[in-house]
């Protein structure tokens, strides 16, 4: 555990900044414990935003395992739902989606 606590603020801050680069003006991302990403892509289709998610991910990954051999056992996984906007707001489902984050963590 001692070994992930000092490397958690390296991947928070490296895929923080490049999930921030890759979003456009329209979408919004949350940074939750562990660390955990809610991306809400707001123009795309469900089969563009699962694509983005992965080229994402393959990024953070290229990133920092290429530069960090103690981070070969952090893995990177994405889910993608769909939501409508009408009558919503985003602070449900932020509180959902941090909530799904520790129920699957908890089933690993």
């Amino acid at each position: 555990m001692g070994k992930w606590c000092s490397l958690e603020g390296q991947i928070t801050s490296t895929s923080s900044q490049i999930i921030k680069d890759r979003l456009d003006k329209s979408d919004l991302f949350l940074c939750l414990p562990g660390p955990s990403f809610v991306i809400i892509f707001s123009q795309l289709r469900a089969d563009a935003a699962r694509f983005k998610c992965g080229m994402i991910g393959d990024e953070i990954e290229k990133r920092l395992f290429g530069s960090n051999p103690d981070l070969a056992d952090v893995h990177i996984g994405a889910g993608v739902a769909l939501f409508n906007q009408n009558d919503v707001t985003l602070d449900p489902i932020f509180i959902q989606a941090e909530a799904e984050s520790y129920l699957c963590k908890a089933a690993k």
